[in-house]
């Protein structure tokens, strides 16, 4: 049985525990961030990496447009409010897969005030159990690792919480292929660029049901063209060609 958005974001941050900032998992994670930028900034390997891991790891699982992506912990908050999926109220008992937001100036252990200072910290809730959060994070502590911290429920340091909506919640209803038009035939070859490999969705936009993927470095033949996006018959579905700069699919003969 396929894992559940919840559990495939969940595992892919646990699969980061231990891993320290000089090791190719850690360059691998700036890498899928930097392959996105969703704020148009690019990471260097040594600068604070917390928010950037948890997007990272939700580029990783193709769950990128559930999750407010941004390497500032501020602006993922302002995101997550726009996208309905901010949980202002620190109190709230945590669903796993939902990213914690921490403020490490809140001077209050249980407050009975809503802490609304800056944020400072986000990580990824693993599990909850008996009252206390485990928190896979990046960028943890002084030596700056991928690891696990636990705290209480309504503990001291909790911002609040970003909410995802998992298995397609917050995504646009899928729509047939055939309801697609003004595209042209084609009879080309791509092959995936990125290292991530790339996604494939019922409609040309990322707001379309994500369908099936493709991995890096494997060439399929495309049909249709619309815009920057290209049909594949195989792969029932519609591939994005590159954004900005960014380029995804490499034609091949």
């Amino acid at each position: 049985m396929a894992q559940t958005q919840r559990d495939s974001f969940i595992d892919k941050a646990c699969s980061y525990s231990g891993k320290t900032m000089n090791s190719k998992e850690h360059r691998e994670i700036i890498d899928m961030f930097n392959a996105h930028k969703p704020d148009g900034y690019k990471m260097s390997y040594t600068d604070y990496h917390c928010a950037a891991s948890v997007s990272a790891w939700a580029y990783m699982t193709g769950i990128g447009d559930l999750v407010p992506c941004s390497c500032n912990c501020g602006v993922m908050i302002s995101k997550a409010k726009n996208m309905g999926i901010w949980k202002e109220d620190e109190s709230v008992t945590p669903e796993r897969g939902w990213i914690i937001v921490y403020d490490w100036d809140d001077g209050s252990n249980f407050a009975n005030t809503d802490n609304k200072n800056s944020p400072d910290h986000v990580g990824v809730v693993a599990s909850v159990k008996g009252g206390k959060i485990t928190v896979m994070e990046g960028n943890k502590g002084e030596s700056r690792v991928y690891g696990y911290r636990e705290l209480a429920v309504n503990g001291r340091y909790i911002r609040g919480y970003i909410a995802p909506k998992f298995d397609n919640g917050a995504k646009a209803a899928a729509v047939k292929t055939s309801e697609v038009t003004g595209y042209i035939k084609i009879n080309k070859k791509y092959k995936v660029v990125p290292k991530c490999g790339m996604n494939v969705r019922s409609k040309p936009s990322v707001k379309g049901k994500r369908v099936n993927g493709i991995p890096y470095g494997k060439t399929f033949k495309a049909t249709k063209r619309l815009g920057s996006w290209v049909y594949s018959s195989y792969y029932k579905g519609w591939v994005c060609i590159k954004e900005g700069d960014d380029v995804y699919l490499k034609v091949v003969k």
